[in-house]
């Protein structure tokens, strides 16, 4: 396996990955199991180098809401 390839697989490993916590975050939050969704989408934030505090913000709208 060449270097290319590794890096086009694991760069659709992480968008599966994403997509997948974003689809379970969405159906947990239907079934108002909020502390799930609130995971996927801490999950989702720190892949995306969202600081701690932004996430604890969103966690506390998502909680309200």
């Amino acid at each position: 396996m060449d270097a290319q390839s590794s890096a086009e697989e694991v760069a659709f490993n992480q968008k599966r990955m994403l997509n997948r916590l974003d689809v379970l975050s969405r159906k947990a939050e239907e079934l108002d199991q909020i502390s799930a969704a609130a995971r996927c989408e801490e999950l989702i934030g720190k892949h995306r180098g969202m600081s701690p505090i932004a996430l604890g913000c969103f966690q506390t709208w998502l909680r309200a809401n």
